[in-house]
């Protein structure tokens, strides 16, 4: 029986297991389409990511910003106002995600999403109160 860490198997299990670990996963999920925020959070988009995005919004029920975009995303990744980035999540097959509101403490973020195909990012900003 062969041994389940191999070197060329590492690169492999370690992003699935992280995959699973984290907290604030991200879930695909589908509303109306709408831009909007509630009292603690506002999400801000540029005019011209607004063609990219069906929706982009806070659902107080779930705790979620819930995003439908008309490309699939490769790649979201959440910034801080710093630049630091705090989330980070390669995704497969999916123009529809899902991120807890749990990951954002009060301040400013950007959440920023790549498209398959695309050389440039869209972005969001996200203020929390």
């Amino acid at each position: 029986m062969k041994p389940i860490f191999l070197k060329t198997r590492i690169p492999v299990i370690v992003p699935i297991f992280i995959l699973f670990l984290c907290t604030n996963q991200v879930f695909a999920h589908a509303n109306e389409p709408a831009m909007a925020g509630d009292e603690n959070i506002t999400i801000t988009l540029a005019e011209e990511s607004k063609a990219m995005i069906k929706m982009f919004s806070v659902n107080d029920e779930t705790n979620q910003v819930d995003i439908v975009t008309n490309k699939e995303i490769v790649s979201i990744q959440v910034v801080d106002d710093e630049g630091e980035v705090i989330y980070f999540l390669p995704v497969v097959g999916s123009d529809e995600l899902n991120v807890g509101t749990s990951l954002f403490e009060e301040g400013t973020y950007y959440i920023r999403l790549i498209f398959e195909g695309e050389n440039s990012h869209l972005q969001a900003r996200v203020d929390k109160k």
